[in-house]
């Protein structure tokens, strides 16, 4: 199974900031997340999940959590640990992990690619994504200034792991 990594964050590496994404939206960002979960399952952590910025697969979402019992809607199943959240997004050969910061850094060493929204600012977070640029190449980039829908700029970073 592939394992990509998807995920926004500003120049300090910063990704949510009390549950919340710290900058303003961006429109196109949340249309290439879900252009990016198509056909693919999603595996985030609770926090993530029950974030009012949430975002799902239509192709099966897994939230990682050790409480017990959580209370998910149809499509969603909860897992305690990276490889039983990976077990239970089924026979799909790509999985999307949506964050948060501890997730991620679980999930990095699986990681095959990494699609990287970098925010162009510096804006107050709790929540980070981890340090990977040793072990990935740049393969793709797409840079966007800010325009009446978008009030920061940002670049559509895409990653592949380097062959080792």
């Amino acid at each position: 199974m592939r394992v990509l990594l998807v995920a926004a964050m500003e120049q300090g590496r910063g990704i949510g900031l009390k549950g919340r994404l710290p900058w303003p939206p961006l429109p196109r960002d949340h249309a290439h997340v879900h252009a990016l979960l198509r056909g693919r399952p999603a595996l985030m952590g609770h926090h993530s999940f029950d974030t009012p910025d949430r975002i799902a697969s239509a192709a099966g979402n897994v939230v990682l959590s050790s409480r017990k019992n959580l209370l998910l809607p149809e499509g969603f199943r909860q897992a305690t640990s990276l490889p039983g959240g990976l077990a239970l997004a089924g026979p799909a050969t790509e999985v999307v992990v949506l964050g948060g910061g501890q997730v991620f850094e679980q999930a990095l060493p699986l990681a095959t690619e990494i699609y990287l929204t970098l925010v162009h600012g510096s804006f107050q977070a709790d929540a980070f994504f981890p340090v990977f640029e040793s072990d990935f190449f740049l393969a793709e980039r797409q840079d966007f200034p800010a325009d009446a829908d978008h009030p920061v700029p940002y670049s559509f970073l895409h990653y592949i792991r380097k062959k080792t």
